[in-house]
């Protein structure tokens, strides 16, 4: 896979407990980086049960240091009575292309 972004995809956040600064707080507590330059940016969805966010970092040591201290780590839900897993990956801009038809077209079909 090539990195072309110091970005960092986060997915299964419950719709109605997060925010932006509730995020950013997250990777300061677990890893002590703060991006108040790059606010984390929610993706939301009203037709999927989970939101997801991205955030992106200045420098590939901020990047990495993120991936591996926060590949998954518990977020509370539900007004803080349960907790669901919260995973992350590198953010790869080339998976929004899957649907390109020049794409497609490379794509091999196994059963």
């Amino acid at each position: 896979m090539n990195k072309t972004s110091n970005a960092v995809f986060f997915y299964g956040f419950p719709r109605d407990n997060v925010t932006s600064n509730q995020i950013r707080q997250k990777i300061i507590d677990l890893t002590g980086i703060d991006v108040k330059n790059n606010m984390p940016q929610i993706r939301r969805d009203i037709n999927k049960p989970e939101w997801n966010a991205v955030v992106k970092f200045d420098n590939p040591e901020d990047h990495k240091k993120v991936l591996d201290s926060m590949r998954f780590f518990k977020w509370y839900a539900d007004n803080l009575d349960r907790q669901v897993e919260i995973r992350s990956l590198a953010f790869d801009p080339e998976v929004k292309k899957r649907d390109d038809p020049e794409v497609q077209a490379k794509n091999v079909f196994c059963r």
